[in-house]
């Protein structure tokens, strides 16, 4: 089963042409964008595509979780385990409720996603079947909170995310 795989390529290359469609796009139709204004689009948008690819993992089997007495079954027979796909999606799905029902500073959904992701990518993980924590992704996530820390504290707009 190489579905997971399929996701990850998916998202990524999605998100690489993406960009680059947008940050071009929008410069050559309609001026200049701020970086913070552009992220603040994308990120409620990526999160959603991330829920559903999660959820396409999860009904198809290709990233099952660690055996669990309360869980999805894929074959008959075969051993209960964590619904590690459902494990992601759902907050992804409730994070994007709450980005997309409150007003922020530009740049500030941006944040608030990527760090949602990565807390919720690096709790997930220890439920998942395959590398052991701690693994890549975990450091990966660890990493991604770091630079958005860093460039939301370079960008002076300090610890208040809500107000214009």
């Amino acid at each position: 089963r190489h579905g997971g795989d399929a996701a990850r390529a998916l998202v990524l290359g999605g998100a690489i042409v993406g960009a680059g469609a947008v940050i071009f796009g929008t410069r050559i139709l309609f001026g200049r964008i701020q970086f913070a204004r552009w992220v603040d689009i994308v990120a409620p948008a990526s999160l959603v595509a991330l829920a559903f690819a999660r959820l396409g993992c999860l009904f198809e089997g290709c990233d099952i979780g660690t055996p669990s007495t309360l869980g999805v079954v894929y074959s008959s027979g075969g051993p209960t385990v964590h619904a590690f796909g459902a494990y992601i999606a759902v907050p992804m799905l409730l994070v994007v409720a709450v980005l997309c029902g409150t007003r922020w500073r530009p740049g500030a959904r941006a944040v608030v996603a990527a760090s949602a992701y990565a807390f919720v990518r690096f709790v997930a993980v220890f439920f998942r079947a395959g590398a052991p924590p701690p693994n890549l992704g975990q450091l990966l996530c660890v990493a991604l909170v770091a630079i958005v820390g860093v460039w939301w504290w370079l960008d002076g707009r300090g610890a208040n995310l809500t107000t214009e």
